[in-house]
Order: C-alpha cells, then structure tokens, then sequence
C-alpha cells in the first residue's frame, strides 16, 4: 500500500505497485505547483552536460552538492530528451539511489556517491547525448563540477 510525504503529499508508491506513470506525473504536478508558489525560495535549475556523442562511452561528470540542501535531479538522454533516472539527494549525502528509473536499452547512465558527499553521473553509451539537470529544493549554495 503506498503511503504519502508529510509536506506535499507525494504517492510513495510500495515497492510491491507495478510502476506506474500518472501517479509519477501527478507527483511532478504537485512539485511543480509547489515550485510556483515559492519560485523566490528556490534554487535556478541547473545543467551539466555528461557527454557528447563525440566525447564516447565512459564520459562522466563530478558534481559536489553543498551541505543542507535537497536536490531533484533528472538524467535525460537524446534527442528527445528521454528521461533516464530521477534522484532526490541530500547534499554532502554518502548516497545515493533513484527514485524512478525508466529501463532502455542502451540508456546507461548511472549515478554513484562517495565518501567526500560528490556523485559521479556516468554515461556508458557512446550513442547518445546525456544531460544532468539538477533543481535545489531546499537550502541554499549550487551544485559545482569537481575536476
């Protein structure tokens, strides 16, 4: 039986539910709604390209989330733009795991933590573009790249 987030009342569906996507798109609405009416509290969304077609399969990218902050973050892949994972991460967090995880073939990108609070998002597909795009939800300071 799925149960509900105390502030928005986001579906967390049971781990038992098949997936299903209007129950993921009406949690979108609800943060989206909650988005508009606190635009001025909230973070710029911002993007951090993971690769290039170009750059081939292994391309990564380090980012550093600050202490006290959450995050929603979404891969997408391709030309039209496919949606490949969706994170909430807790900044300066030693982990990490998706949310929702769309399954396609030869949309391997993954997100790894480590121990210094950084997530490595990786691209292991050499055919198709991947974009990181982050949103800060709660608290203040922007993600950065880590050389």
């Amino acid at each position: 039986m799925a149960t509900y987030t105390t502030n928005l009342n986001l579906e967390k569906p049971a781990t038992s539910e098949n997936f299903n996507l209007s129950k993921i798109n009406s949690n979108w609405d609800k943060i989206d709604a909650g988005y508009g009416e606190n635009k001025s509290l909230i973070g710029s969304l911002k993007t951090f390209a993971l690769s290039s077609m170009s750059a081939g399969a292994g391309s990564s990218v380090k980012i550093r989330f600050p202490a006290n902050t959450v995050y929603l973050i979404y891969t997408f892949y391709g030309a039209n733009a496919r949606v490949s994972s969706i994170y909430f991460v807790v900044g300066n967090s030693t982990s990490i795991a998706p949310m929702c995880k769309e399954v396609v073939t030869g949309a391997d990108i993954s997100a790894v933590a480590s121990a210094d609070g950084c997530v490595t998002f990786s691209n292991a597909n050499s055919s198709y573009d991947a974009v990181v795009r982050v949103l800060r939800l709660i608290g203040s300071g922007e993600p950065s790249v880590v050389a």
